[in-house]
C-alpha cells in the first residue's frame, strides 16, 4: 500500500491489488475510516463518513462498501 504515498492527495486511489481481492476490503476500509473517516449514528441509522480530495478514491471506497453490503 506504500504506492498510495507517492501520489498527491487529489490523485490517490485504492491500490489494484486490494481491489482484486475482496478479502482485503474490510481491513483496508477499517484503516481508511480510522484515518480519514468516522462512523456516526443518526435517527437510529449508522453512517460511514469518508473524506478525501480524490473523487476517484471516494468512488472506489463507496463501491467497496456497497460490494460488502453497506449502502
Amino acid at each position: 500500500a506504500f504506492e498510495v504515498c507517492e501520489k498527491k492527495s487529489g490523485e490517490k486511489e485504492v491500490p489494484v491489488w486490494i481491489l482484486e481481492d475482496r478479502g482485503f476490503y474490510a481491513p483496508f476500509l477499517a484503516g481508511f475510516i480510522d484515518g480519514d473517516g468516522f462512523l456516526r449514528g443518526a435517527g437510529g441509522k449508522r453512517e460511514v463518513v469518508l473524506t478525501s480530495t480524490s473523487e476517484k478514491l471516494v468512488r472506489q471506497l463507496q463501491a467497496m462498501l456497497a460490494d460488502s453490503g453497506l449502502h
